[in-house]
């Protein structure tokens, strides 16, 4: 879970300083060489951020002991409905068509 919420909140702070230095910077000042090469290489480190890491933390704490939210279980879930219905878990051997 720790790895999860770091680098959700690392994720979050990256596109805050994209929206920060977007709103600071002069509208219609050109691009530097320099500065397209900086901006592109912090947009591909975000999106491999976005689309990558936060997506397996996310994965691997879902799959943990913590959660236990294991593909490989059958039914669906019922989250804290269980009190009302009695049961965890709704179609134990799954749903066939």
């Amino acid at each position: 879970m720790v790895a999860f919420v770091v680098s959700l909140v690392v994720t979050a702070v990256l596109c805050g300083i994209v929206v920060r230095v977007g709103k600071r910077r002069p509208k219609g000042t050109p691009l530097t060489w320099g500065e397209a090469f900086v901006a592109a290489t912090y947009v591909f480190a975000l999106f491999a951020l976005m689309y990558g890491i936060v997506p397996h933390h996310w994965l691997v704490w879902a799959q943990s002991p913590e959660l236990n939210w294991r593909s490989d279980r059958g039914g669906l879930p019922l989250g804290p409905l269980h009190y009302i219905f009695g049961t965890h878990v709704v179609f134990e051997k799954g749903i066939t068509f």
